[in-house]
């Protein structure tokens, strides 16, 4: 099969148009052993050997990676179809005479008008501003779409530390106590936990697994073996409980292939292409990646990309470099977890976080390489890892539902001038602080622009932090407008 053909299946989206190629598998120099990727049969190795992360300085990397960006060209001079930060498909970008794409242009939110929903009134403060122009338009709270990717590798059949460390567990993959619940029983009651608390918040849930056939295969068709995206209501917590009920533990870690899976079917979804509601990928996209370990599977060749056994990039760096980067494009975000037996992928899965969008704040990304990482949920230390595994993933479902609203961006208008109010049925708007003194994990209390991965705002939503949001989530009705025209109220 040539790789061209995986791109003429209605399942698999091509993601080319935003300037990625897409794998489907994970690396490892190793060929042994067999499985399935999107349905196909590929050779590959079984065992514990681990990818290792390396990163690009040589001339032949760099030839290949130019190779690659040129390859996603259709045509030079040519303009062709781009994601835009939304996730619809609706932008253009050039393909220049170089080769290279330039940056998605011409959605709608880059020359907007001023959107027709104005609510009118203003919040005593900035309507009694004399020296600006304040218009304000209703803005809707985007919905969470929330794809869970599981590893479920034989690793995960041990007793998490102290009971049995990870280095016993890496020579046996099995429970030292069998008294003591497994890392899989542990993650298996985390979960159900969460997709109870997330019931009839209007977030949407899918689950995907890895491997799914026991050895190293991912497939991005969530039918087979996961559990489709759809409104998590009482229906769809019963469908991915009993989804974890039918998991055993075993086979390899492919890290690298489940999560540009994941991203696949997010971009498939993003535009509606699943048949009838509730089914779909609205609104704010997050990947929650969960691991053991570090990626100990291989991936197939194709032709043009700069990874596997032909390639001069592995793989894990090419997801770094490439895949994370285009889905936080867009607006596909990844948590990730590092669970006991991850110590050795720290740098990656840090990294990992970092450029999906989720490091945590003053994380040390630059620094992050092998056994060293600050930037994602890690539980290699964890003393309580059920305590920790439950309360982490429930302060991501947290952060991911609610919280955040869309900000029009007008054309002209100063990005900067911007206020958030709120306003109970038949009350007066109430102007909402704008708080930058701390990130909304560490305490802030009022509104702030979303950031980017390098910290920057990213000025096209806006996120309630702290009593801010707890106000407005228990008022029923209530409306949310954002401002444009005038200095931010801020809390000093």
């Amino acid at each position: 099969m040539e790789y061209r053909h995986l791109f003429e299946t209605k399942r698999v989206v091509n993601i080319s148009m935003v300037g990625a190629l897409l794998l489907l598998g994970a690396c490892s120099a190793e060929r042994s052993a067999k499985s399935s990727v999107d349905g196909k049969t590929t050779s590959l190795p079984v065992g514990g050997a681990s990818s290792q992360v390396m990163t690009s300085g040589t001339n032949a990397e760099a030839s290949a990676a130019t190779t690659a960006q040129q390859a996603l060209c259709k045509a030079r001079g040519q303009m062709q179809a781009c994601y835009c930060p939304d996730g619809t498909l609706t932008g253009v970008q050039l393909c220049d005479e170089e080769g290279n794409l330039q940056s998605c242009k011409q959605c709608s939110t880059d020359t907007q008008e001023a959107p027709s929903n104005a609510s009118g009134a203003l919040c005593p403060d900035l309507a009694a501003a004399f020296d600006c122009t304040a218009n304000s338009y209703v803005s809707e709270e985007l919905p969470a779409s929330i794809l869970f990717v599981v590893d479920r590798s034989a690793s995960m059949s041990c007793n998490a530390p102290p009971i049995q460390e990870s280095e016993a567990c890496e020579t046996t993959p099995e429970r030292a106590d069998t008294n003591s619940p497994s890392k899989w029983e542990i993650t298996i009651a985390a979960l159900k936990e969460v997709f109870n608390k997330l019931n009839q918040s209007g977030a949407r849930g899918g689950l995907m697994f890895f491997s799914n056939d026991d050895i190293c295969g991912v497939n991005s068709d969530l039918a087979l073996g996961g559990v489709p995206m759809s409104l998590i209501d009482q229906s769809q917590v019963t469908i991915l409980s009993q989804a974890l009920d039918r998991q055993t533990p075993l086979g390899g870690t492919p890290i690298v292939g489940a999560t540009i899976l994941a991203y696949k079917q997010l971009h498939q979804l993003a535009g509606g292409d699943c048949g009838s509601p509730p089914c779909g990928a609205p609104g704010n996209r997050f990947v929650v990646l969960f691991t053991d370990g570090v990626d100990s599977c291989p991936s197939p060749d194709f032709p043009g990309v700069p990874c596997g056994e032909k390639g001069a990039i592995t793989c894990t760096q090419y997801l770094l470099d490439t895949e994370v980067k285009k889905a936080l494009e867009a607006n596909i975000r990844t948590y990730v977890i590092g669970a006991p037996g991850s110590e050795n992928g720290r740098g990656f899965l840090s990294q990992l976080a970092y450029f999906g969008g989720t490091g945590k704040p003053g994380c040390d990304h630059e620094n992050s390489s092998g056994d060293i990482g600050d930037c994602h949920f890690d539980m290699t230390t964890s003393k309580d890892f059920a305590a920790d595994l439950s309360n982490t993933l429930l302060a991501i479902s947290k952060s991911a539902i609610g919280s955040e609203f869309a900000v029009p961006l007008v054309e002209g208008a100063d990005r900067e001038k911007v206020n958030v109010q709120y306003t109970a049925p038949g009350e007066t708007p109430i102007c909402i602080a704008r708080d930058d003194s701390k990130p909304c994990k560490e305490g802030a209390n009022g509104w702030q622009f979303t950031k980017n991965p390098d910290g920057t705002p990213n000025y096209s939503k806006v996120v309630l932090c702290g009593d801010a949001y707890t106000t407005i989530s228990n008022i029923a009705g209530v409306q949310v407008d954002v401002i444009i025209g005038c200095q931010s109220i801020l809390i000093v």
